[in-house]
């Protein structure tokens, strides 16, 4: 069984509540990203094609949601001194940053097709941002920026006219934030066949909202996390307020929608008030949820590491014997699972496999109580 890890000094012990959940989204990441076979996803961990909602469409977001989370409960906005921490916060911001357009130029020696947004751009971006208004901001005033943003960000969607079409769209091939996209990025986008990026730069102040509903979250953990039933209700009110809103906004998780993020945000709120009554202030944790803290622990390093690994394996490429080339992650996929009967359950099981092998250097780091920061 693992053993908690322990706090350096001056700060606070980790919440087990917060490394299982975190744990979960990296998990969840790791799995929907690296299916055997793209052909036969999985179904839950296939993402929408466009507006709906999936399981695997929840597990960055939540992420994001504990960015800030994890502003809020590293972060002391009453105590002095605090502006020492800002070299810091912006080491890691730029760190994380420059992590991820390495991940996009990896084995892709390129710059006109380099892809300057991502995921890792985009953590940076909102934990910088969290930071920020966290350290400047009241309850009410957070609560009042997150207001205004999802509000506006409809606003914009749903009302002003793409240019070159001549009316509002949130259609994938004609929408503001391909617009946007193409005007600021041009070339440097998702390559899917698509003008727009799911990280893009208008979806950029949604996610950054979401961010902030984790700080308010945080908030409440850091002050003792008494009456997780009220806020696992504000949850679900969040929640249940985001799947109203779908009547006018549909969710949808590529262009971030502000009905998207109630959505999710209330989740993940009642999940952390759950998560935060079952596991926090136990001697030990339930062995179910074990493996979870190991990764929340070091999730960001799991996530990276597994996004390298997995591109060395599809670069790396011999003869198959036919005339032709395979990549390695292909060739082994094949060696291990080509017999299983059903290709989507054999898709899960690689990025199963594949997903243990990242647990073992990520259970070391545990063992050994070393967390992994910028």
């Amino acid at each position: 069984m693992p053993r908690p890890v322990a706090a350096p000094a001056g700060r606070k012990a980790r919440l087990p509540s917060v490394d299982v959940i975190r744990g979960l989204a990296v998990a969840g990441m790791i799995l929907a990203n690296n299916p055997g076979d793209r052909t036969s996803v999985f179904a839950p961990l296939r993402h929408a094609a466009w507006h709906g909602l999936t399981v695997a469409d929840c597990v960055f977001p939540l992420f994001l949601f504990l960015v800030g989370v994890s502003v809020a409960l590293a972060l002391d906005r009453e105590a002095p001194g605090t502006r020492a921490v800002w070299p810091r916060i912006l080491r890691r911001a730029c760190l994380l940053f420059a992590l991820g357009l390495l991940e996009n130029a990896y084995l892709r020696l390129s710059f006109e097709s380099l892809r300057l947004p991502g995921v890792l751009q985009r953590i940076a971006l909102v934990y910088l941002a969290a930071a920020w208004l966290h350290r400047r901001l009241c309850d009410r005033g957070l609560a009042a920026t997150i207001a205004v943003v999802l509000g506006g960000y409809w606003l914009l969607l749903a009302w002003v006219p793409v240019p070159g079409l001549g009316r509002p769209s949130l259609d994938s091939g004609a929408n503001l934030q391909g617009y946007v996209d193409q005007l600021v990025l041009g070339s440097h986008i998702w390559k899917a066949g698509t003008t727009w990026d799911p990280e893009g730069v208008l979806s950029t102040f949604p996610a950054v909202a979401l961010g902030l509903g984790g700080v308010l979250a945080g908030r409440w953990l850091r002050r003792g996390g008494r009456g997780a039933g009220r806020v696992a209700a504000l949850g679900l009110g969040a929640l249940a307020a985001g799947l109203a809103w779908t009547a006018v906004l549909p969710l949808n998780k590529s262009l971030c929608t502000s009905s998207f993020v109630l959505v999710l945000g209330g989740g993940a709120t009642v999940l952390l008030a759950a998560c935060h009554a079952a596991l926090d202030g136990r001697p030990r944790l339930p062995r179910a949820v074990a493996p979870l803290a190991v990764l929340g622990t070091n999730a960001l390093p799991v996530y990276i590491g597994a996004s390298f690994v997995a591109s060395t394996l599809r670069h790396i490429t011999f003869p198959d014997g036919r005339g032709g080339l395979v990549n390695t992650q292909t060739a082994l996929f094949r060696l291990l699972f080509s017999g299983w009967p059903d290709p989507e359950w054999a898709s899960l099981a690689w990025a199963v496999l594949f997903l243990a092998c990242l647990y073992l250097p990520a259970w070391l780091l545990y063992r050994r109580r070393i967390v992994l920061t910028a």
